[in-house]
C-alpha cells in the first residue's frame, strides 16, 4: 500500500511533534538519553520522520532527521530542566508546605485529603508527569517525599525531611 504525499507528509510532520513531545517526557522523566528507551525513541522517530518524508530526494530527508533530532534533544534538555526545577522547589519550600499543613490542621482539626487543599503554591509541579511531590495523610499524621534517582526525601509531622538511600 502506497501512501500519497500528502499523507507522508502528515505522518511526517506528526513524527516530528511527536519527536518534541517524547523528547520532552523523557526529560522531565528523568530518563538519560543513553538509556536503552532514551536511544530506542530517539532512532524511532528520527529515521521514521525522514522515512516517511514525501520527497525521494537524500537531501530533504537528512533534512528532516536533522529537524527531528533537534526537536527530540532541545525538548529531552527542556524536560530535564524541568524535572531539576521541580526537585530545587520541593528543596527549598518543602519545610513551606509542612507549615502550610499545620496551618491546616490548626484551623481544621485535621490535615487535608490532598495538598490542593492547601492555601499555597505548591512546588515540584511537572507537565508531563506526575507533581514530583507527593502527600499520604496518615491517622493523626502525614508523609510528604519526594524522589531524585536512589534518593528518597520524606518528612512528616515530627521529622523535617532527611533523605534514604533507596537499594535498588
Amino acid at each position: 500500500m502506497r501512501l500519497s504525499p500528502a499523507s507522508r507528509q502528515g505522518l511526517s510532520l506528526g513524527c516530528l511533534g511527536l519527536a518534541a513531545l517524547v523528547g520532552w517526557g523523557l526529560g522531565e522523566g528523568g530518563i538519560p538519553l543513553g538509556s536503552l528507551t532514551g536511544a530506542v525513541a530517539l532512532l524511532i522517530l528520527v529515521f521514521g520522520a525522514a522515512g516517511l518524508a514525501p520527497s525521494p530526494r537524500r537531501k530533504e530527508k537528512y533534512y528532516v532527521m536533522a529537524a527531528a533530532l533537534i526537536l527530540f534533544l532541545g525538548s529531552w534538555s527542556a524536560g530535564q530542566a524541568a524535572d531539576r526545577r521541580a526537585f530545587g522547589e520541593c528543596l527549598e519550600r518543602g519545610e513551606e508546605v509542612r507549615a502550610a499543613l499545620e496551618d491546616f490542621r490548626h484551623d481544621r482539626g485535621r490535615y487535608p485529603e490532598t495538598l490542593a487543599q492547601l492555601a499555597v503554591d505548591l512546588p515540584g509541579r511537572r507537565r508531563l508527569h506526575p507533581d514530583l511531590l507527593r502527600y499520604r495523610r496518615l491517622n493523626d499524621d502525614y508523609e510528604l517525599t519526594f524522589f531524585r534517582g536512589n534518593l528518597r526525601f520524606a518528612a512528616g509531622r515530627h521529622a523535617p525531611f532527611s533523605a534514604q538511600r533507596q537499594e535498588p
